[in-house]
């Protein structure tokens, strides 16, 4: 069975933006960069998981498939009882959700693994911006994605001690680390924790 691990210097060696005294990051699989879907059970799960909402049925499956897979096994981390005050997130989406492209696939996550579990599913941030995907533009800037979404104003995190963020896959680090640096700075003593299912390898 696999493990989730925490980020350590030699795997965010190639993730300049992660500092791993400050970052806060477990993973449990790893996708080949540029592998394609048929290079490992992870690329394919991967791949399942992005699919375009708008596809076919018989292609929704498979989304909802590696769905609830992410769900089981970001679940395991939460096996015994969990008492601190802590509520769970995640990386906002490239699009907003007025565009017909939204994907609310990582929300789902979300809901499925704190409903058996004392953790707030919560949307801290919203996109109001439709931008190219965070993953698909190495040169993203970090004020470009604090320019694309804003706080939930129906949110707040005065309550809570905990935060986790999910994400499906980590390459450069980047996204975490806008979403980290702005939950600091508004929350400085919430402890903020990555929940990635996979970091990228070569």
């Amino acid at each position: 069975m696999m493990k989730w691990i925490q980020l350590d210097l030699i795997n965010s060696n190639s993730r300049h933006y992660i500092d791993v005294d400050i970052h806060n990051i477990y993973y449990l699989r790893h996708y080949i960069s540029r592998g394609g879907y048929q290079a490992s059970e992870t690329n394919d799960l991967i791949s399942n998981f992005k699919k375009n909402p708008n596809s076919s049925s018989a292609v929704i499956q498979y989304k909802k498939g590696a769905i609830d897979k992410f769900s089981l096994e970001l679940s395991s981390i939460f096996k015994h009882d969990f008492n601190y005050p802590a509520c769970m997130s995640w990386i906002p989406t490239s699009c907003a959700k007025t565009d017909p492209n939204y994907d609310n696939r990582l929300e789902q996550v979300v809901n499925n693994v704190c409903k058996n579990i004392k953790i707030s599913p919560i949307e801290a941030f919203i996109t109001i911006e439709s931008k190219q995907s965070f993953h698909s533009n190495a040169e993203r800037k970090e004020s470009s994605i604090k320019n694309s979404i804003i706080w939930n104003q129906n949110i707040s995190l005065s309550n809570y001690d905990i935060i986790f963020i999910i994400d499906d896959v980590l390459i450069t680090g980047l996204s975490f680390k806008t979403i980290h640096d702005l939950i600091k700075e508004r929350y400085p003593n919430i402890f903020v924790y990555g929940l990635i299912w996979a970091i990228t390898i070569r």
